[in-house]
């Protein structure tokens, strides 16, 4: 699956039943996790930088003018636009995608998928790994 810019999905975790992503408040910024309950979560959008990367927005967050995704190290952060990290979205044989950070050696996942909150991260892997993958959903 190919994605167009400036459009809305529904960021959907396999691994954790199709659920979709939302952003909870912690040390005064919003960190994405995976929604507790099916059918539930905020849309996202990509918006093209440059041929092949995006930086991801956030359909709604806790702070005005804080929306996109950022891999801080800790986690993934709602932050401004111009200190997004650019992303790639690498389509897969089973319809999923691979959301790769721009520095090419790490992917989006969820951690800690069995304990109460499952947290968006980013870190290094290989695709092909299923447990690594997403799916897009038009909204």
């Amino acid at each position: 699956m190919s994605v167009t810019s400036g459009v809305y999905y529904k960021l959907l975790c396999p691994k954790a039943n199709y659920k979709g992503i939302w952003f909870e408040p912690y040390m005064n910024w919003d960190y994405m996790r995976v929604v507790d309950e099916p059918g539930t979560g905020v849309s996202i959008k990509f918006l093209e930088t440059s041929p092949g990367r995006y930086k991801i927005e956030s359909a709604s967050s806790n702070w005005g003018g804080y929306t996109f995704f950022q891999a801080d190290g800790s986690g993934i952060k709602l932050t401004s636009q111009a200190e997004a990290t650019e992303w790639e979205v690498i389509p897969n044989a089973n319809g999923h995608v691979f959301i790769r950070h721009s520095d090419g050696q790490s992917l989006l996942l969820a951690k800690n998928i069995f304990s109460d909150k499952h947290w968006l991260d980013c870190a290094g892997s290989y695709l092909g790994d299923p447990s690594w993958e997403w799916k897009l959903e038009l909204v």
